[in-house]
């Protein structure tokens, strides 16, 4: 089976060391080829071999660091879910 290269929503970064834990953490994970986050965005490309690793799987290693994969038909609502997230922030940081 080919491999999977896809972007997922992530909710709960709040800074560089958030995006370099999740990258280890998937990074760690058997079947993953690679796992780079895009702090600004929110989001992480993943690639990795459905065979080895699910989506369930990712899902899974990203709650138990600590933050929220987006499934893949959040995509579309990742820039809503961007907006909500900026609103909790500054209402905690005010």
């Amino acid at each position: 089976m080919a491999d999977i290269k896809k972007t997922y929503a992530v909710r709960g970064m709040h800074c560089a060391g958030c995006a370099a834990n999740i990258e280890r953490v998937l990074g760690k994970r058997e079947g993953v080829k690679l796992a780079s986050v895009n702090f600004p965005s929110s989001t992480v490309l993943v690639e990795y071999d459905p065979a080895v690793i699910s989506y369930d799987g990712l899902r899974e290693a990203v709650e138990n660091a600590g933050f929220e994969l987006g499934a893949d038909e959040e995509e579309e609502e990742s820039d809503h879910s961007q907006e909500e997230e900026y609103g909790r922030l500054k209402r905690n940081t005010i």
